[in-house]
């Protein structure tokens, strides 16, 4: 998803209505806080097995995404 596909999706809501980020895991689901957003270069791939890795810092093959971190709100 980019910046402009997520403005679209939220575009249709009230300003005013509060965000809330959560993660459903087997029927339990988890609520988070945004604590920060930020813009870096980084380089996000997939190692052998599949699972995803980032590697922050500019390279020749990297580049710029927004970071958005979330921390747990339990």
């Amino acid at each position: 998803m980019n910046i402009r596909e997520l403005r679209q999706k939220i575009a249709m809501f009230d300003d005013n209505l509060p965000v809330v980020f959560c993660s459903e895991n087997n029927d339990k689901v988890r609520i988070f806080t945004l604590t920060h957003i930020c813009e870096a270069e980084a380089l996000i791939r997939r190692d052998d097995d599949g699972n995803l890795y980032c590697k922050l810092g500019k390279s020749p093959i990297s580049e710029k995404y927004v970071f958005i971190d979330l921390e747990p709100s339990d």
